[in-house]
């Protein structure tokens, strides 16, 4: 039997901390960030819910473009140079085209499962 159909939860997709059903409340809790899926869902189908999510790839892209905007340069806006501001700019604009790409996968992602959903409702 795979860790899908006993039930398992993935990892926090935004901390990767663990998380645990909550029956009384009928939600998914992190126990690391305390972010919360709750929802009128079955247990089956909101354990469903919080493991569906983007492919590592574009989880990927979103971290790596955090990452490079963290790097980009501070500027000191009393006393900046040309070559500062050049440096922001291009920092800002590799982030931007990273999360650009991350999105569309992201779409992607919520497009097929709609449909899924669409499919296995008969509504196609």
């Amino acid at each position: 039997m795979t860790d899908k159909a006993k039930g398992e939860l993935k990892p926090c997709p935004f901390c990767g901390g663990q998380a645990k059903f909550i029956k009384c409340t009928a939600s998914i809790c992190c126990d690391g960030c305390g972010i919360a899926l709750v929802d009128t869902l079955t247990k089956k189908d909101l354990i469903k819910t919080w493991n569906a999510r983007p492919t590592e790839p574009a989880v990927e892209a979103v971290r790596a473009a955090r990452d490079i905007l963290y790097d980009a340069p501070e500027l000191n806006l009393s006393n900046y140079d040309h070559e500062q501001v050049c440096e922001l700019n291009s920092k800002t604009c590799e982030a931007f085209l990273v999360i650009d790409g991350a999105v569309g996968e992201i779409e992607l992602a919520e497009e097929n499962r709609a449909t899924a959903k669409l499919q296995q409702n008969g509504e196609e």
